[in-house]
């Protein structure tokens, strides 16, 4: 007997991070996903499929299909900070355990687009948290969203750094290197 939606909201917001912070808040489940407009799960099952034999972990996540441009996100199973120099894992495609919030913290409002790679970011590698990557179809995402768009990369690149000199300033020049690159040929 699958559960059903039981609380909706439709109001304005202060942007996507605001948007999730209220669903977080509102939330009762042990785990979050979100789904973005556009956005949709890659079948009915799926979330039943996850958690059959996937358990006690603080984030479960797995692949996605980026559409239009039918790109294939495949992701890593091992999380290492240097694949965070360039990429993320989507939240589109992954379980949070909603009590890693009360650890971490709400997504930084402050950011319009990196709020969810600085989470997971935080999460590996300064909160320790336990992770796996499934190797399952996950969901569908719209590539029309913001952080996608190239006009934002230098903007993306620029708070990437801000934040990793306030969390990790050991690790800056690396991180500053890659953006630097990945704006010049991206």
């Amino acid at each position: 007997h699958a559960e059903r939606l039981v609380y909706w909201v439709s109001e304005n917001d202060d942007g996507i991070y605001n948007a999730m912070n209220k669903g977080i808040l509102k939330a009762n489940g042990e785990y979050l996903l979100f789904l973005n407009s556009g956005d949709c799960l890659h079948n009915s099952f799926i979330v039943a499929k996850v958690f059959e034999t996937h358990l006690d972990f603080d984030i479960l996540y797995g692949d996605v299909i980026w559409v239009p441009a039918n790109y294939n996100g495949i992701y890593p199973d091992t999380l290492t900070f240097d694949y965070f120099r360039n990429n993320t894992i989507p939240h589109q495609g992954a379980f949070v355990r909603k009590s890693l919030f009360n650890t971490i913290g709400l997504y930084d409002e402050t950011h319009k687009i990196i709020s969810d790679w600085i989470f997971f970011l935080l999460a590996v590698f300064k909160f320790n948290c336990t992770y796996k990557h499934i190797s399952l179809l996950i969901a569908i995402c719209d590539t029309e969203g913001i952080s996608l768009k190239s006009d934002v990369w230098r903007e993306i690149a620029a708070a990437r750094e801000v934040e990793t000199q306030k969390h990790f300033p050991a690790f800056k020049e690396d991180f500053a290197d890659a953006w630097l690159i990945n704006v010049k040929t991206g």
